[in-house]
């Protein structure tokens, strides 16, 4: 066993020696970002606040409430490309039709429909979506024909043509 443990040390303390570089490097790569197959390094960011908006039918008549109205979103991608991301380049949303307001069932305290529906993201093509949080919303919605009375009357604009 002590030849077994002694012979060829010199070879041993080298293969010690390449073995501590190559667990140094590795650790500095992952603390800088995680390494790719292409030799690049991918960065992550998080954004948060950034406003979720209901996709909805021009059909669909009824007025929907988010709970919460804002997400945090996490992207990465490469150093330049994550750096420069703003909230207003990503676009979260959901989607809903008038089929799945009528296939949910009513709140018990209220006449308003809750549906949860799962957050989608559109990002820019170089960046890739790490998470959303919350990854979900709840929608909260009054049957057509209701009315938010804690809501102002609707506005009419001017659409730039002169009254006479």
């Amino acid at each position: 066993m002590k030849k077994f443990l002694f012979s060829n040390a010199t070879l041993k303390v080298f293969a010690l020696a390449l073995a501590l570089v190559a667990w140094t490097s590795v650790k500095l790569q992952i603390s800088k970002g995680t390494s790719t197959q292409s030799g690049g390094t991918i960065y992550k960011q998080v954004l948060p606040n950034v406003p979720i908006y209901v996709m909805q039918s021009p059909l669909d008549t009824n007025v929907y409430d988010l709970m919460p109205l804002e997400a945090s979103v996490e992207v990465s991608g490469s150093r330049m490309n994550v750096e420069n991301i703003r909230p207003e380049s990503i676009t979260l949303y959901v989607s809903v039709g008038n089929n799945e307001v009528m296939k949910a069932n009513l709140t018990e305290n209220t006449n308003m429909v809750e549906i949860v529906k799962l957050i989608q993201c559109k990002l820019p093509p170089e960046l890739t979506l790490m998470s959303i949080v919350p990854p979900s919303v709840r929608l909260l919605t009054r049957p057509v024909g209701e009315t938010n009375t804690a809501l102002p009357p609707p506005v009419k604009l001017n659409t730039g043509g002169s009254e006479s």
